[in-house]
């Protein structure tokens, strides 16, 4: 398919009669490549066999995890699945992306670049078991190849299709003939509508449902399973952590081993693929090696010094929950509610702070069959430290937790973005306050029930995630959450105001929390005693709460 001279691909796209588009010529010829290169070496085709497909270039692929819309030019099928009418192909089946565009330029190749993010972006999303993505740009004569994995992206230099026939030919076979580890699956794990095997530390767990995907490209790339060992069910955390953190969500759990309500890990490991751990260091590491490293080795040194280099880890947890909005009853939320205060306390005591407490990490989970109430468990210790170990100024650092949750002094920023205090527990209780104000506006009552006919982006907890303008910022965002709640009279109005009528038997509790939130924490000159004298309020609430399980309070809100 090369000429001998001048070295260029016999008839790429020089020929158009069956009036196919640019897309579907590219992948036709690429096609072609293959074919010769199963016939040079007997390889044989079967379902398995990868191909290249245009079918998406005018239309996205079905059930997107996301709310977009994207139409990848060219992308990578088996071939059994290529056959598959439209709607019965989605982004679950996508093996690899190629962006096209008709010339070279700045302007193309970063359209190029940002539409094959957002593709690796979306199979991340779909594809739980997936490592790395691979992608490549073409624009016109030119070819661009990127390797997408949770630390980011990687690209080879711009070549020249035609002058670089070889490394064109490697491109396509890589594509088309890699196995599914190479193109960035997870051998150690079966996948297949949500369902499948995962393993971890030598034994196979069976996974009956998929819990939680994170939707983003770089980062943890968090996947949460809920699956099955021995007829016991536990939560199994896949995860890409930063490897310069110094403490790691297992050894904090280890060291909370046995307070209740922290969950209790059953088994930890870090992911291998062959004798080799997996980290996003894996293929950078061959950077150093290449042409192209040398003649720009001090600025790549650089690069590479500054560079996250993140580990593959598993983490086997019991128990298994539901979210808090399923709470049954007043008294289980409430239940709920006390049980975190006495979390954060008992974190704080084992020198722990968490620094993430949003609606999302907490669960509610029956340990007592004998008991109508489930207990809650504060979940998910990325974001957590122990600050005995890590000095102040690390505590300080960048700014952790979930927005609209967060305490309104770690919304304060310095001059450099960074909140101007370190986190304390006291920020954790205050984020406790919050995540029941969220519940008492957006629901409708018990059991997960939405509120109807309530705008919630309209809200005054709405505004506290910057829903009411277009491009919020922390500090409009601040200004808002602190009109609401400092001042007494405004957050009886807009925040109270606003509850679903549900909730009303809870507005004392509400108005307790922010008296010993904001009005005794102003008379506090000194940190530690403001932190002792809201620790010590709360433990003294969370005994008056358990008076509302009186059967009084159990008439009323049945």
């Amino acid at each position: 398919m090369i000429d001998a001279f001048p070295g260029a691909w016999v008839q790429w796209l020089a020929n158009n009669p069956g009036g196919l588009s640019r897309e579907e010529q590219i992948a036709d010829y690429m096609n072609k490549m293959g074919d010769k290169i199963r016939g040079l070496y007997s390889i044989p085709s079967n379902e398995d066999s990868h191909v290249f497909s245009a079918r998406f270039r005018n239309k996205q692929p079905a059930n997107p995890p996301v709310s977009c819309v994207r139409k990848p030019d060219i992308c990578v099928l088996n071939s059994a699945i290529s056959d598959l009418p439209d709607g019965k192909v989605n982004w679950e089946h996508l093996r690899a992306v190629v962006e096209h565009k008709e010339s070279l330029n700045p302007v193309a190749f970063q359209a190029a670049y940002e539409e094959l993010l957002n593709y690796a972006r979306l199979i991340f999303a779909s594809q739980p078991n997936r490592r790395f993505v691979l992608g490549m740009a073409i624009l016109g004569d030119y070819a661009t190849f990127f390797y997408f994995d949770r630390a980011g992206v990687i690209s080879s230099d711009r070549f020249h299709i035609h002058e670089n026939p070889e490394k064109f030919l490697r491109v396509i076979v890589g594509f088309l003939f890699a196995s599914n580890t190479d193109l960035g699956y997870d051998p150690t794990i079966v996948l297949k509508d949500g369902k499948g095997f995962i393993t971890v530390k030598g034994k196979k767990y069976e996974i009956e449902r998929i819990i939680y995907v994170e939707s983003s490209l770089r980062g943890r790339g968090t996947v949460c399973y809920l699956a099955i060992l021995d007829g016991k069910k536990y939560v199994i955390k896949d995860s890409w952590v930063d490897i310069s953190r110094q403490s790691p969500e297992h050894q904090i759990l280890k060291q909370l081993r046995g307070v209740a309500g922290v969950p209790t890990i059953a088994a930890y490991e870090v992911v291998k693929i062959g004798q080799e751990k997996d980290t996003t260091k894996r293929f950078r590491k061959f950077l150093k090696k290449t042409k192209f490293f040398n003649a720009r080795e001090l600025a790549w040194r650089r690069i590479l010094a500054i560079a996250e280099n993140r580990e593959h880890r598993r983490i086997v947890m019991t128990p298994y929950g539901d979210s808090l909005e399923t709470f049954s009853s007043l008294i289980e939320l409430v239940s709920g509610i006390r049980d975190l205060v006495l979390i954060v306390r008992d974190l704080a005591d084992n020198d722990i702070l968490h620094r993430d407490l949003s609606l999302r990490n907490v669960i509610l989970a029956k340990l007592d069959e004998s008991s109508p109430l489930r207990r809650a468990f504060l979940i998910d210790y990325d974001f957590a430290i122990n600050f005995i170990i890590q000095n102040f100024e690390n505590a300080k650092g960048h700014r952790t937790g979930t927005l609209p949750f967060m305490a309104l002094e770690l919304l304060d920023s310095d001059a450099n973005g960074n909140p101007k205090v370190a986190h304390a527990y006291y920020h954790d209780l205050e984020s406790i306050f919050y995540i029941l104000c969220w519940i008492c506006t957006i629901l409708q009552g018990p059991n997960n029930e939405e509120r109807k006919n309530f705008n919630f982006a309209e809200s005054e907890i709405g505004r506290w995630a910057g829903l009411d303008v277009d491009n919020p910022n922390l500090q409009d965002i601040r200004w808002r959450k602190q009109d609401s709640v400092n001042i007494l009279p405004r957050f009886k109005s807009n925040v109270l105001g606003q509850f679903s009528p549900y909730f009303k038997d809870l507005h004392p509790c509400l108005l307790a929390m922010h008296e010993v939130l904001f009005k005794r924490q102003a008379q506090q000159s000194k940190r530690l005693e403001k932190g002792k004298a809201v620790l010590d309020a709360w433990a003294a609430m969370s005994k008056e709460e358990r008076e509302l399980a009186s059967d009084d309070f159990k008439r009323k809100v049945k």
